[in-house]
């Protein structure tokens, strides 16, 4: 039992950064031997929403990367479209594109380097907005 709790508790200690299981496969295979571990359904880790269009796709490489990593789109429908870097706090890291896109196949570039500071290591997500579609992308920064 966890201290100040009424039901037993399990607790994870990892001497590493989750984040640095490479590649997202075996990554995902650890989630799903921890949700187990806790009772939990495997299902939250999933990136994909089930209901959204299956023409829509986000990605990025290297991942894990330093100092500068690619993040690729892929948009079904012309429209619309922000490309944004949040931090795990739910802050807007870096605005890549916010516009228009035909139907097809992007790539940008982000650097955490602003000029004067640089972007701490850690974990953020690259997100794929508009036409009613959210797709995201879990990329870790490493120094």
């Amino acid at each position: 039992m966890l201290p100040g709790g009424s039901l037993p508790g399990r607790v994870i200690v990892m001497g590493f950064p989750f984040e640095a299981v490479y590649p997202e496969a075996k990554r995902n295979e650890v989630a799903g031997k921890i949700a187990q571990f806790f009772g939990t359904s495997t299902d939250i880790f999933s990136d994909e929403l089930s209901d959204s269009p299956s023409g829509y796709s986000i990605s990025s490489y290297p991942n894990p990367f330093n100092p500068t990593v690619t993040i690729e789109v892929k948009v079904d429908v012309e429209g619309y479209y922000a490309v944004t870097i949040y931090t795990m706090l739910g802050e807007v890291a870096d605005l890549l594109y916010d516009g228009f896109l035909l139907k097809g196949d992007y790539s940008y570039q982000w650097n955490p380097f602003n000029g004067t500071t640089r972007s701490p290591s850690g974990v953020y997500i690259a997100t794929l907005s508009g036409d009613g579609i959210l797709k995201t992308q879990k990329m870790c920064l490493i120094k």
